[in-house]
């Protein structure tokens, strides 16, 4: 859910795209930065309460989207 964007709002894709489908997880926008950019795994997320997941497709995931680790000198 997208409090400020209300266009973010709904089911997507990996590409972008709108979907009818049924989702296999649900999080907010900013979880989903977060995972995309490699700061916390689906699987983490989803362990802190951040994910709804609808679907066993975790693991599959996961192993897509590596966690790379940060280093503090990389983001200033």
């Amino acid at each position: 859910t997208d409090h400020t964007v209300a266009a973010n709002n709904g089911v997507f894709d990996f590409a972008g795209h709108r979907s009818d489908g049924t989702p296999q997880f649900c999080l907010e926008t900013g979880r989903l930065a977060q995972f995309l950019c490699g700061y916390h795994s689906l699987a983490e997320l989803a362990d802190a309460g951040h994910v709804v997941l609808s679907a066993p497709c975790v693991r599959e995931i996961d192993a897509c989207f590596p966690v790379i680790p940060g280093y503090t000198l990389d983001e200033y």
